[in-house]
């Protein structure tokens, strides 16, 4: 016990009282900074319902007035006729769209 106690005289003689209480200070600012950090946990009894509405269609279809039509399926509308097609011509399996037919003359 003699030998701590001649060390711990030995450092206060190195620093002034004030020094001590500084560098005390710090170590007990810092030391919150350097625990864990916990995230905050909030418990919720129930259970989020989801609805799916509708159907899921897998099938590569156009629609007008609620009807699907196939790819290449063609109808006319107040004199114009349009086209399922695909959305874009480099795809097998993309969306489809409706296009114009141009008549040729």
């Amino acid at each position: 016990m003699k030998k701590r106690n001649s060390v711990w005289q030995a450092c206060c003689k190195c620093i002034s009282r004030s020094q001590f209480i500084v560098f005390t200070l710090f170590l007990l600012l810092a030391m919150p900074a350097s625990l864990p950090v916990m995230a905050k946990e909030i418990s919720v009894k129930s259970q989020p319902k989801l609805s799916l509405e509708g159907t899921f269609n897998t099938q590569r279809v156009c629609f007008y007035q609620g009807q699907s039509y196939s790819l290449g399926a063609v109808i006319a509308i107040e004199g114009v006729l349009i086209e399922c097609q695909p959305e874009k011509h480099f795809e097998t399996n993309g969306a489809l769209k409706w296009t114009k037919i141009e008549k040729k003359s």
